[in-house]
């Protein structure tokens, strides 16, 4: 049985021989992963496409630091900004060698789309601003969305083209305690949003993959109606994670750890 098939039957619930790896050399999962356009050329260090400035007080380290410089902290940048190119030269040109040899080693492959809004709406806006927007600036917030959102759904469309496995993305929820911001807010602006990428997906035959930090207990059946097929994090064995709350630890032991996953979200095996 081939790594993917291993991948295959674990998200499928349909008994594989073994536990799939997401991890080492012996992973059965291939991640891809898109390019900077070839023509970016960051107009300070630490610049993105985005056009976010990064500081990081551990480089060395690998540390990814944070955002210190937004690139729409004022909303009257807005006008003259212009979001990243999804299709632009460059961005996929390693793409077809990297998938060629997760084939060559039987592995299920991921395309990873990156950050999600709920990173980026921080990123581009800041933290307090975007939280202040939802409810005061609805239609640069709903313009914002839109422009992520097209840059998602362009990524997502050429991972199709190559035809990896399922899209990856990483875009925490919530903090220690629930939900960033209301339910009702977050149904509003990005469910829809999140239901048409994740739509698009599994229509080019994907699954969807989504890295969601927090207790996203009130979260998880919204996530699954707009079709999250796997969730948590890609470390060590491949897995359907998540939990209703950190503050919450499980006991010791792969079937208790199991059973109360089982307890907690019923509604998702």
């Amino acid at each position: 049985m081939t790594g993917k098939e291993v991948v295959q039957r674990t998200v499928h619930f349909q008994t594989p021989t073994r536990l799939a790896m997401a991890k080492g050399a012996q992973s059965d999962i291939g991640l891809v992963s898109f390019a900077p356009a070839s023509d970016f050329l960051p107009a300070v260090a630490g610049m993105n496409e985005w056009g976010c400035i990064w500081h990081s007080l551990n480089p060395e380290k690998a540390d990814q630091g944070q955002v210190t410089e937004h690139p729409l902290a004022d909303w009257d940048q807005f006008e003259r900004y212009r979001f990243p190119d999804a299709y632009a030269l460059g961005r996929f040109t390693q793409v077809p060698q990297k998938i060629a040899d997760c084939r060559l080693a039987g592995q299920y492959i991921v395309g990873i789309l990156g950050k999600g809004p709920m990173h980026l709406l921080d990123d581009l806006r800041g933290f307090e601003q975007y939280l202040c927007d939802l409810m005061t600036e609805p239609d640069n917030i709903t313009a914002m969305l839109d422009g992520i959102f097209t840059f998602l759904t362009g990524i997502t469309q050429q991972y199709a083209d190559h035809g990896v496995d399922a899209i990856f993305l990483f875009d925490d929820q919530a903090i220690q305690t629930g939900p960033i911001f209301s339910m009702a807010l977050w149904r509003a602006y990005l469910k829809p949003r999140y239901a048409d990428l994740f739509a698009l997906a599994h229509e080019r035959g994907m699954k969807v993959y989504m890295h969601a930090c927090g207790d996203i207990s009130q979260h998880l059946l919204d996530l699954r109606e707009c079709g999250v097929d796997k969730r948590g994090r890609l470390h060590g064995r491949w897995r359907k994670s998540g939990y209703a709350s950190p503050n919450r630890p499980y006991p010791h032991g792969q079937k208790a750890d199991q059973r109360l996953r089982r307890q907690a979200h019923p509604h998702w095996r």
